[in-house]
């Protein structure tokens, strides 16, 4: 596999020519490079997509255990995204399942569900909390449902029609945020080329 210099100098090949690593931390690689159109040396900063893991790990189990001490009718939507994070995908169906019962317009709790049972395998059901969400209109959503519809498909396994709807939901007004490099459901994509792209700083 190419290293970090290398699949940078591939990314930003049109706008950029990375030269060399300057520093390198915990959470990104900082590289001396030229921006081509403007003519002069720039830093450019990746941030690494997968870092602190124990420190994450920990962080979880500390949750999970702060969860575990309280009734289970308290801060259930938080509870939820901490079964999500943790990757408990059966403990995160059934809470996301009775939250979505009980604010059925709810986007993020059907969409959270639907990952959660695509990585259960019960991909019918995901399949179907997708149509769901497709079915949604709304310019106030600014990609939001498609963003969740891209998700489902990365946990599914459909690298295409996850970044097909990545660029559908950019299109719609999603803004690039750092959910990228925070949430799991990208992982699968990390060494995608169509991903990179997406990714890929534009003019």
């Amino acid at each position: 596999m190419p290293d970090l210099l290398e699949r940078l100098q591939s990314a930003l090949a049109q706008r950029y020519t990375a030269e060399c690593e300057l520093g390198r931390g915990g959470m990104a690689t900082v590289f001396l490079a030229e921006d081509l159109r403007h003519r002069r040396k720039v830093a450019i900063k990746v941030i690494h997509p997968v870092g602190h893991d124990e420190a994450s790990r920990a962080a979880t189990d500390r949750a999970l255990a702060w969860f575990a001490a309280r009734p289970a009718t308290e801060l259930r939507h938080h509870r939820g995204r901490v079964f999500y994070y943790a990757r408990h995908w059966s403990d995160a169906d059934t809470l996301f399942e009775a939250l979505s019962a009980e604010a059925p317009d709810s986007l993020d709790f059907r969409g959270y569900r639907g990952v959660a049972l695509a990585h259960l395998g019960r991909t019918e059901e995901a399949l179907e909390i997708g149509r769901w969400l497709e079915a949604l209109n709304g310019r106030y959503l600014r990609g939001a449902h498609t963003r969740w519809r891209a998700a489902i498909a990365a946990a599914l396994g459909d690298r295409a029609e996850a970044v097909r709807l990545l660029e559908q939901a950019y299109q719609q007004g999603m803004w690039l945020g750092h959910f990228h490099r925070r949430d799991q459901e990208w992982d699968v994509l990390e060494d995608y080329r169509p991903y990179q792209e997406v990714l890929r700083p534009r003019d």
